[in-house]
């Protein structure tokens, strides 16, 4: 039996039994190659290793050039970030090879101390669980591949199993685990596990590495605590890539194990449910929730492409239902298509919303998209919002289905259950851009404009270029009388793409308001001769609602009610905005607003 030996070195610790490099407690990710390569030179303890050995060592089986080794010992230098000019670990010795120069202590693996870095890899933490403080939000990080020249599907599965881990801890009672859509921003980042669970505002973080060889997986989880780097809990797995799912379950149930002592008494847990039984569905699975998160035209169709043909190879594939039918309602939701082109979008998720629900009924998601469609293509308030209730029933901590439902309410008058909902969701997942911007503009509606500037900052700080949030922002920036802050701000959108109508409205709003007449009224005349072109049909009635604005800041209030008319028959999903916007104050004070105020009344509080 092979002996178990660990290496450790400066912060690191080497096991070459497991194939696993730590520092300071956490795993690093390091490619297989460059790994061997440092198994071998450390292994030599400070002799010189010949170039000629290296080359027979880690490719034996096929011909390569140097310039694979150099790559090589590029790669494993940047794991140590070791540096050439100064090598602390790897020293070069030209047109000979390469020496590990830093002191290594050689140790057996059960000899390391409670002190040594390594000593959780195979026990859960020695302290007792009513030592220490309930975790109360979770981040799980995409985990990393130690392959990192690996690319397609087999690198998109440490989203996967995040993805998985993600829904599967969602039920852990109290505890809120942050969706996979605010933690896919780390699938390649290099930044520190405690760095990223402090950016993402969260207790404790669960990381992991993946190695794929051939059919086999073999999978290496730690549960650490942020503030302290406590381990709460790590483990190894290997199993059959075919038993992937099986190996989710375990892993949940494990890591749900050791939650268990911290919770509350008689905390509900929700029994783990079975993604798929195919793994190559499974694979493109990944790839299509990847493209998901991308939210680009493009990225969406690639996602749709990817499910379908999950789906295809496993049909009981819940949650690629869900995931399928929300990538067919975002190319509708966010614009991307107009008039009878959002039709069949929408019939498609719809058609995978029922699909998923009708396989597994906890599926907030799926919920949250149905309703959706169902305000898209039937106008039935009712039960959207029946669906919505369903969904925040299957999961309560789903920011999602939080932030839909707020918008929901915000878009039916009842601003204030919106702001609880919203708010609720934006603590789900305090890092969401949108969801900081979308806060902001509610809180617009309701004139809390002070209130309003602090998320939109904040949605700021966390994507600059993101239009949604330059539109609120700008839109801030008028209501409080700042005109010059609005106008870079519409500026910068319609600088980015000029030809959009909608980025050219908002900037003829700033010139309107601040006085350049002229120039908004050369705006006001150029987007209505183009609109003259095509039908009502093919033009977003958010593009008409900004004209209109644009109108009343002008005070060419004839124009702004022929609009109005024209639009009336698909005004009610936006009548919050011509009761509560404070860009449509020119027109309150006309008798035919009030009369269109009284035709769309909104529901009570």
């Amino acid at each position: 039996m092979e002996e178990h030996t660990l290496y450790t070195f400066g912060p690191f610790t080497l096991d070459v039994l497991e194939k696993l490099l730590c520092k300071e407690n956490r795993l690093i990710a390091i490619p297989g190659k460059a790994f061997d390569l440092l198994a071998l030179l450390v292994g030599r303890g400070g002799r010189l290793v010949e170039r000629k050995e290296i080359m027979e060592r880690l490719w034996a089986e096929v011909a390569v050039g140097p310039g694979n080794l150099a790559q090589t010992i590029y790669l494993l230098r940047k794991a140590l970030g070791d540096d050439p000019a100064a090598p602390r670990y790897i020293m070069t010795v030209p047109r000979n090879g390469l020496r590990f120069v830093a002191p290594v202590k050689r140790i057996p693996a059960n000899a390391a101390s409670p002190a040594t870095p390594y000593s959780w890899t195979h026990r859960q933490s020695s302290r007792r669980a009513d030592e220490v403080a309930s975790p109360q939000s979770i981040a799980v990080l995409p985990f990393h591949s130690l392959d990192a020249e690996e690319e397609g599907s087999d690198r998109l599965l440490g989203l996967g199993m995040a993805d998985a881990l993600t829904m599967k801890l969602s039920g852990l009672g109290h505890i809120k685990v942050r969706p996979v859509r605010a933690v896919m921003k780390y699938l390649d980042s290099e930044e520190d596990a405690f760095a990223s669970g402090r950016e993402l505002g969260v207790d404790a973080v669960i990381t992991g590495t993946i190695q794929k060889a051939c059919e086999r997986i073999r999978v290496s989880v730690s549960f650490q605590d942020v503030d302290t780097a406590r381990m709460i809990w790590s483990g190894k797995f290997d199993n059959m890539f075919t038993d992937i799912f099986a190996l989710q379950d375990t892993i949940s149930e494990q890591i749900a194990a050791s939650l268990t002592p911290l919770l509350n008494k008689g905390t509900p847990r929700q029994p783990l449910r079975r993604e798929s039984t195919s793994a190559e569905a499974y694979q493109l699975y990944c790839m299509g929730v990847y493209h998901w998160g991308k939210r680009a035209f493009e990225s969406l169709n690639k996602a749709i492409q990817y499910l379908q043909q999950a789906v295809t190879l496993d049909p009981q594939f819940a949650k690629a239902y869900a995931y399928l039918a929300d990538s067919n309602l975002l190319i509708e939701f966010l614009g991307f298509v107009s008039g009878e082109k959002r039709k069949p979008y929408l019939s498609e998720a719809k058609k995978a919303a029922e699909r998923a629900i009708s396989l597994d009924d906890t599926l907030a998601e799926a919920y949250v998209t149905l309703a959706a469609v169902t305000i898209d293509l039937n106008a039935d308030l009712e039960k959207a919002e029946r669906l919505f209730q369903h969904a925040l029933k299957a999961d309560p901590n789903s920011a999602l289905a939080q932030m839909r439902y707020g918008y929901f309410l915000r878009n039916t008058g009842r601003l204030r259950r919106a702001f609880t909902h919203m708010k609720l969701g934006l603590e789900l997942d305090p890092t969401s851009p949108i969801y900081n911007a979308m806060l902001a503009e509610l809180l617009f509606l309701e004139r809390d404009f002070d209130q309003a500037t602090k998320y939109i900052t904040r949605s700021l700080e966390l994507d600059p270029y993101g239009r949604l949030t330059q539109y609120i922002l700008g839109s801030i920036h008028l209501a409080c009388a700042r005109y010059q802050e609005a106008t870079e701000a519409f500026q910068r959108l319609f600088d980015t793409e000029r030809s959009d109508r909608h980025a050219l409205l908002h900037l003829g709003l700033a010139h309107a308001f601040v006085g350049r007449t002229r120039k908004a009224l050369e705006i006001l005349n150029k987007v209505e001769t183009d609109m003259s072109k095509e039908t009502l049909d093919e033009i977003f009635i958010e593009i008409i609602i900004t004209l209109v604005k644009l109108c009343a800041a002008l005070k060419q209030s004839e124009r702004a009610f022929c609009w109005l008319n024209k639009v009336e028959p698909q005004m009610s999903i936006f009548a919050v905005c011509l009761h509560y916007d404070p860009l449509l104050d020119g027109l309150r004070e006309d008798p035919r607003y009030q009369t269109l105020l009284r035709r769309h009344p909104l529901l009570c509080e």
